[in-house]
């Protein structure tokens, strides 16, 4: 008996999992646009979103339900402060060295991503 609750345990958890990353995924924009010095970035949420390997928390590494909890400018400021990495070098960090990883999208000129 206690193996049929423990499975309907684990049933109950997967589906409220399912539920939550639904909802995000219905919530969250196609396309996220940041500016920049250089010419603003804009990425294909919806793609990054259901690519293998990569969840919320790859980016919103600070996410602790559906959706994030703050912009990464609320911690990240255009300076350094010593504790935080400064928001172009915390964007830089987080995109580059996933696409590095993954030998997927643009490589490291700066052209390919940044548009004027």
């Amino acid at each position: 008996m206690r193996n049929l609750g423990m499975k309907v345990f684990a049933v109950i958890v997967a589906l409220s999992m399912v539920s939550v990353l639904a909802y995000a995924a219905a919530t969250a924009p196609d396309k996220v646009t940041l500016a920049a010095k250089n010419g603003a970035v804009t990425l294909d949420h919806k793609k990054h979103s259901t690519m293998t390997g990569v969840t919320c928390k790859t980016c919103h590494h600070t996410m602790t339900g559906a959706t994030p909890d703050k912009k990464c400018s609320e911690c990240h400021t255009a300076q350094a402060d010593g504790k935080k990495l400064a928001l172009k070098d915390a964007m830089h960090k987080t995109c580059k060295e996933c696409h590095v990883k993954l030998k997927k999208g643009p490589s490291t000129k700066c052209a390919e991503c940044h548009k004027k």
